[in-house]
This record gives C-alpha cells, sequence and structure tokens, in this order.
C-alpha cells in the first residue's frame, strides 16, 4: 500500500483503498461489479433496487439482488416514498448479502424524521379537503359521494395516500392517470376546445 493509497472504512467496513465502483443502472449487475472488484475497486455499488420492488416480490427487483461470493464488500442502494416499506427493504437487503446498508437504529431516526416532517402538511391536506367538502352544494356533494374524489398532482403518489383521503372522507378516493401531468394535460385540451367550453369558461 503506498503512502497515497491508504485503507479507511465507511461504518464497520474496511476498505482497502479509496477506489469505488460507482451505481450506474443497466450496467452494475453481478458479473460486472466481481471483474470491478478483481481488477481494484475496493467496493463496489450495485444498482438502486426499488422497495415496493423487495415488498411485492418482483421477479426483476429479486433478481438484482442476487450478490457473487466475488463481490463483497458490496453496496445496495434502496429507493421508495414509504418510510416503513424502506425499513422492511433494508432488512432483506442485509439478510441477501449487502455489506453496506443503513443500521436498522439509523433506519428508525430517518423514519421518524420523515414521519415527523410530512405531519403537517399532510394534516393540512385532509383539513382542506373535509373544509370543501363540507361547503360543497348538495346535488354535487352527493355526485362526488357516488362516484369518489379523483386525486391529482406529485404529492398524492405517497404511498397509501388515497386510503388516508377515503378513512377521513369516509369516501372512495382515486389516483387519475398520470397524476404529475393530468392538470397540464386537461389545461391543454381546454385551450385546444376553447369554442366548444366557452359557456363553461363564461361561468368561471
Amino acid at each position: 500500500m503506498t503512502a497515497t493509497v491508504k485503507p479507511f472504512a465507511i461504518g464497520t467496513v474496511e476498505l482497502d483503498a479509496p477506489v469505488i465502483l460507482a451505481p450506474m443502472a443497466g450496467v452494475c449487475d453481478a458479473p460486472y461489479r466481481v471483474i470491478a472488484h478483481r481488477y481494484g475497486a475496493a467496493l463496489v455499488c450495485a444498482e438502486m433496487v426499488s422497495s415496493q420492488g423487495i415488498r411485492y416480490r418482483n421477479q426483476h427487483t429479486e433478481e438484482l439482488l442476487h450478490i457473487e461470493d466475488g463481490e463483497h464488500p458490496l453496496s445496495m442502494q434502496i429507493f421508495g416514498s414509504d418510510p416503513d416499506v424502506m425499513a422492511q427493504a433494508a432488512a432483506v437487503v442485509e439478510e441477501a448479502g449487502a455489506d453496506i446498508v443503513a443500521p436498522s437504529d439509523m433506519m428508525d431516526g430517518r423514519i421518524a424524521s420523515i414521519r415527523q416532517a410530512l405531519d403537517e402538511p399532510i394534516q393540512t391536506v385532509l383539513k382542506t379537503i373535509v373544509s370543501i367538502l363540507e361547503k360543497t352544494p348538495p346535488e354535487l356533494a352527493a355526485d362526488i359521494a357516488d362516484h369518489g374524489i379523483v386525486l391529482t398532482g406529485g404529492g398524492l403518489l405517497l404511498d397509501s395516500f388515497d386510503r388516508l383521503i377515503s378513512q377521513t372522507t369516509g369516501m372512495a378516493a382515486y389516483l387519475c392517470d398520470e397524476p404529475l401531468l393530468c392538470v397540464a394535460n386537461g389545461a391543454g385540451k381546454a385551450l385546444r376546445e376553447m369554442d366548444r367550453l366557452k359557456d363553461s369558461f363564461d361561468d368561471l
């Protein structure tokens, strides 16, 4: 080991050198990681895996969890939006053999922080929905009760947010197709059909 290349540690994982294979989607599969270790990488990073894919035992996700003997030490990334599912996925990844996974106490702290950060805006949204429903004319409220609430916007992609709204209001709640784009798409369609919708716009 030269003076310019010194071993170091990430948590409890000792690395021979500060040479790490960065994660690359569609590239960093197990054979590639074994070769990278053989040619000097002290740590290899696997492709990012979905926490929901782990939860529902998606075949492709489970293939990404495969770890060869010759690729340790190895780090694996998890992505998702539900803190509880993320924690469960971290345990599965650790059991699969990943050497660097957030320890359970750190994950618990992150879960608590995420929940605390989201609680106030979520409660504000829920209170606003209830307030609007209370002021809705009876004939329109009856239609909503019959057909449910259609949800739009990226914030509604939070896991189980639709169920939370349904529990709070007592009404069915559904995510629309393409919630991130549907408002913009609808506005574009309305502009293209301005002549036909003119009376509706005049009433606004």
